[in-house]
């Protein structure tokens, strides 16, 4: 268990300091070492921004290096801290992909006038194709496949929902993964792809995962249906239920939805693409 004097001993290592704010919360993030504090700012959610001051909603994360800190202490092995207490300690790139995730899902929990859905979405004419699903269901494959077909970029982890129930940008670069948890980042533009930079109403709501030798054939959904696809991919929905109801009716008031089992992820993305016109 830490002790505050185990916090007081954590404070002597922290040596450089950025404060960042993302939706309407602020993160501040910490490190022994300056080249260590750059690599931590590449983690943040996209279109974080600097800011002189850390206001409520916000969350403190620090991440300390292995070997002789500035504190005059040497170090075993990196280790990160949360608010000042011990988390975890392991490989550095390892710590960095778990101070990555915390910071996004702190700010896709605590966002306080949006809505972060698990989803991919991407724009096609000006129309939204959003694909609610958890990790590992295939999504970002299938918004790689749209991509490809000539869809825009919008993201391939959250959906943004505002009051209106206007679908934001969160053009954080593709976690492409290697046929297990490990992703590899694919940043669109170095693609020659230019992601989304406005919000836009959802025109279709695809709610598939990958099933190997399955051929696409989606049943249309309800309303209701489509409501509540989006809702079980809430991510504040036990902290915010209310106000997550209240943005994603909105959102999917005159939205399509489609369900069904995918196979090949092209083949799909021809399919979806042909569904946006008549949706």
């Amino acid at each position: 268990m830490t002790t505050s004097a185990d916090v007081e001993d954590v404070e002597r290592c922290i040596a450089h300091r950025r404060i960042v704010r993302s939706f309407g919360s602020t993160i501040t993030v910490e490190a022994n070492a300056p080249d260590l504090l750059e690599r931590l700012t590449t983690r943040l959610p996209p279109l974080a921004t600097r800011t002189q001051r850390a206001s409520r909603p916000r969350l403190r994360l620090f991440v300390r290096d292995r070997g002789l800190c500035h504190c005059g202490r040497e170090h075993a092995s990196p280790a990160l801290f949360r608010e000042g207490f011990f988390q975890a300690s392991g490989e550095l790139d390892q710590l960095l992909d778990w101070f990555g995730r915390a910071a996004k899902l702190f700010i896709a929990e605590r966002a306080p006038d949006r809505v972060f859905v698990h989803a991919g979405v991407v724009a096609v004419r000006d129309r939204l194709v959003v694909i609610p699903g958890r990790s590992m269901s295939g999504k970002t494959t299938l918004v790689l496949a749209l991509m490809q077909c000539g869809a825009t970029y919008y993201s391939d982890e959250y959906a943004v929902v505002d009051g209106n129930g206007l679908v934001h940008p969160y053009p954080q670069p593709l976690g492409v993964r290697d046929g297990g948890w490990v992703q590899a980042p694919l940043d669109p533009e170095s693609m020659g792809w230019v992601p989304g930079t406005r919000p836009l109403p959802m025109a279709l709501v695809v709610t598939t995962e990958h099933v190997a030798g399955t051929t696409y054939h989606p049943r249309e959904l309800s309303p209701g249906q489509v409501a509540f696809d989006l809702m079980q991919h809430a991510v504040p929905i036990r902290r915010a239920p209310e106000r997550a109801l209240d943005y994603l009716v909105k959102a999917s008031a005159h939205a399509r939805g489609v369900s069904g089992a995918r196979g090949d992820a092209a083949e799909a993305a021809r399919a979806i693409i042909a569904a946006v016109a008549r949706a």
